[in-house]
């Protein structure tokens, strides 16, 4: 029930959920007739929006509207503020409603939008899973955030996006693909990174004849030739434009805003890159916020129609998540391998032990001391946003400081932890701190 209550609001058509629900539920007798059964008994209406059932107001809508604008969907779209609602606020707000809000509040924000224009190369693929394209991306590495991605190349699904400190440890990016894996439940035939970027990572190569060599049942000849990447130098391929599209939506919807206000608290002198406490506090608050902005567009974009096109071989008019679940709807072949969880979950504690350690933003310590702040100044850190970000960084930073004036110059620096010296540090100011 949750389920389809979930499809609704995201604006799914009935053909659409048939074959998402068996998937996900586990129902492979579900029917679109015993759908309409559910709906009537749900009193879902799926022509009608929620202001038109009376679920919410032309008023209410405008100012969560106004909000978005204002933070985090300042230079969104129709189609992702029309997602951004049903997957933020639990509406379901018809296209020209919103189209008609947007060009009330921001016409300015419309009519640039417009003047873009996309045009895609060609290339073919056989189905999901075939190929999975990998990239890391590092607009945000000057301030020591990066954001790793996996995508399917035929139904454009993002499978994964993870925010980290850097990507100077390829380590990261073999875990990444392991937990890409496991996820999914299947290995693709092939996986193309950007070398330029994420260097030639030897654990996804190892992982990936692995899998294709002993459950997938190839000669190593061939599991080898399943592995590529590209350089600045080299021609870019084409299936590597799916994920470079991903990140130009982020670039232009997201990352642009999250920027833009980081470069705004350096220059009001609220944020100091140079001081370790400053940088500390920084990446804690950040990367969760931006993970769970990450969260929200992953649904937007999945569960977002791809506009049609002309071009026969590209797979349009239909949202990625939908083709992905039901690819001989469109004509789709499944191409990924089935690796049983406990084959990778093994793997990850053979090869990463120290899988914690990787991802770790401070020190445990410190960051439970943040943490603990969080709570004592009465915030919910899952409703830090853009909007409150940096006065809830300035109270944590006064409270550090009413502990302790000596010594914050002492703090080693954080975010890319380099050895473990840097966490015996920590401890031999834990004590003065009371961490």
């Amino acid at each position: 029930m949750g389920e389809i209550k979930r499809c609704h609001t995201l604006g799914l058509q009935k053909k659409e959920v048939v074959p998402h629900i068996r998937r996900i539920c586990d129902v492979p007798e579900f029917t679109e007739n015993r759908l309409k059964t559910l709906c009537k008994e749900m009193g879902l209406n799926w022509r009608k929006d929620d202001i038109d059932l009376g679920l919410g107001t032309s008023e209410e809508v405008l100012h969560k509207m106004e909000f978005e604008i204002k933070g985090s969907r300042s230079t969104a779209g129709i189609r992702s503020m029309q997602k951004g609602f049903a997957v933020d606020h639990h509406l379901k707000v018809s296209r020209s409603t919103v189209a008609s809000m947007m060009r009330k509040l921001y016409p300015e924000g419309l009519e640039k939008r417009q003047r873009r224009k996309l045009h895609h190369r060609l290339y073919d693929v056989p189905g999901p899973n075939f190929v999975w394209a990998m990239d890391v991306h590092d607009k945000l590495k000057p301030f020591g955030i990066c954001i790793y991605g996996t995508i399917d190349a035929w139904s454009r699904k993002v499978l994964k996006l993870h925010v980290a400190t850097n990507n100077h440890d390829l380590r990261r990016i073999g875990v990444q693909f392991l937990r890409t894996v496991e996820q999914m439940g299947v290995c693709p035939q092939k996986v193309i990174t950007d070398n330029s970027t994420t260097k030639t990572d030897d654990d996804i190569v190892t992982f990936q004849i692995t899998f294709l060599h002993l459950i997938g049942e190839l000669d190593w000849a061939e599991a080898e030739k399943r592995y590529q990447f590209n350089t600045t130098f080299q021609h870019h391929h084409h299936h590597h434009q799916t994920i470079e599209q991903v990140w130009g939506q982020l670039m232009f919807e997201k990352i642009l805003m999250i920027r833009d206000s980081i470069l705004c608290a350096i220059f009001k002198e609220i944020y100091d890159p140079s001081n370790p406490l400053h940088k500390a506090v920084f990446l804690h608050l950040f990367i969760h916020l931006i993970q769970r902005i990450l969260d929200s567009s992953i649904l937007e974009y999945n569960f977002n129609q791809i506009p049609k096109s002309k071009c026969p071989t590209v797979l349009t008019g239909v949202a990625p998540e939908v083709c992905y679940d039901a690819p001989k709807n469109y004509k789709g072949t499944e191409g990924g391998i089935e690796v049983p969880k406990e084959v990778v979950k093994n793997m990850i504690a053979q090869y990463y032990p120290d899988e914690d350690r990787l991802f770790q933003i401070t020190p445990p310590i410190f960051a439970n001391k943040i943490s603990n702040i969080i709570v004592q100044l009465g915030i919910i850190e899952s409703e830090i946003c853009l909007n409150n970000v940096w006065s809830i960084f300035k109270q944590v930073i006064e409270r550090f400081e009413s502990i302790d004036v000596q010594g914050l110059n002492e703090f080693p620096v954080v975010g890319i932890l380099k050895s473990d010296g840097e966490f015996e540090e920590y401890d031999r100011l834990k004590n003065r701190f009371v961490l």
